[in-house]
């Protein structure tokens, strides 16, 4: 890294804490993350190009004001430092004014196509902000996506990485990280290189074997459920209802489960923005869940082999250095060649469950105990017998 990339990170960096004092004068304080080891996901095709990059303003899912563009400048810094081509952010902005693009959490079929035909870039990134919170300790996640661009959009990687400044404290927490700075600034170069490194030598990660503390509660699997197939099965995430109160959570939670079932072999996750768009143009409004006609609507359009909805019925962070995370959600996947169910479960869990040493593999947000939980569903569902 050359010293004016370094001197110019670093006066980011004192510019973030400058934006940080500001919000909380504003009184926008914001909440927790906690460790989550990246996951790559999709690996890109045989002979494909992904490069340049269009670099999409941040949505901002933390349930608070927040810097998102400062945010996404470290981001273009490092990935750029990581050596990959980006499109220019004034081709950029007279793309997104063109075609009227204010929601920047994913890309439609027509969006991604024309992006790909006006623009010269080959792919989109999009990142959320989860969390960020700089209170003592400070704490933040971001998840990003690749979406590879064209008529036929699709995600060729997922990562997101969770940092909380008590992660390992270690001897006498000499470990302890009081910088939001810091955690930002590490949150960002974690998820370039992620890119990077999967760019370069593309591959599937795969699917940890589910097990453990945060199993679903309960679960219901159909003996007709195969997902055995020749082709991988096709998969729509719908958005999450969201009864937690957490504003974005049911968001926040969709997500991870894209995340977790692009990991999953055998299956392809749907862009959700596409998934997006195609509700809004069939004006699909799930008051009271998916019904049959609007799943014969997505299998139609979408060529979706199955849909996932799910509620998020508790979504609690906690302040400080104590307290435990609390997370509440239901899963539901439908058949949408036969409108019939075949998965349900539901997922409860706090951060300290079975913990019983020393605090040992204590998670420390909702955020971060979310994308487990979400991980141990998608898992058993995929592998469940």
């Amino acid at each position: 890294m050359t010293s004016s990339t370094t001197n110019s990170r670093a006066a980011r960096r004192r510019a973030w804490v400058l934006v940080f004092l500001l919000a909380a004068a504003a009184g926008a304080p914001s909440r927790a993350a906690d460790p989550a080891s990246p996951e790559a996901v999709a690996p890109a095709r045989a002979g494909e190009t992904l490069l340049p990059i269009a670099v999409l303003p941040l949505d901002n899912l933390s349930g608070h004001p927040a810097d998102t563009n400062e945010l996404r400048e470290m981001l273009r810094e490092a990935l750029e430092s990581a050596g990959l081509s980006l499109l220019d952010d004034a081709s950029l902005a007279e793309f997104l004014a063109k075609h009227r693009i204010r929601w920047t959490g994913g890309l439609s079929q027509d969006q991604s196509d024309a992006l790909v035909r006006e623009t010269g870039a080959r792919a989109a990134l999009v990142t959320s902000l989860d969390v960020l919170d700089d209170t003592q300790p400070p704490r933040i996640a971001l998840s990003a996506r690749l979406i590879a661009g064209g008529a036929s959009p699709r995600v060729a990687w997922v990562d997101r990485v969770s940092l909380a400044g008590d992660d390992a404290p270690g001897f006498l927490s000499l470990g302890l990280v009081d910088d939001i700075a810091v955690l930002v600034e590490r949150a960002v170069d974690a998820l370039a290189s992620s890119l990077a490194r999967d760019l370069a030598a593309p591959a599937r990660e795969g699917l940890k074997a589910p097990g453990g503390r945060f199993r679903p509660r309960r679960w219901y699997r159909s003996p007709h459920l195969d997902l055995t197939g020749a082709a991988p099965a096709r998969i729509a995430v719908l958005p999450f209802l969201d009864e937690s109160g957490r504003r974005r959570a049911g968001e926040i939670v969709s997500l991870l489960v894209v995340r977790h079932l692009g990991a999953a072999p055998g299956i392809e996750v749907l862009e959700p923005g596409v998934v997006r768009d195609t509700l809004l143009q069939s004006r699909i409004i799930m008051e009271g869940g998916l019904s049959v006609p609007q799943t014969e609507v997505l299998h139609s359009l979408l060529q979706a082999d199955y849909v996932v909805t799910g509620t998020v019925t508790e979504f609690r962070e906690f302040a400080g250095a104590t307290g435990s995370p609390l997370v509440e959600f239901t899963v539901r996947v439908i058949d949408a060649r036969t409108s019939q169910a075949v998965w349900s479960s539901i997922s409860y869990n706090q951060g300290d469950d079975r913990v019983v040493f020393f605090g040992c593999g204590r998670v420390r947000s909702a955020s971060a105990l979310a994308s487990e939980m979400a991980r141990q569903v998608v898992a058993t569902f995929v592998r469940a017998r």
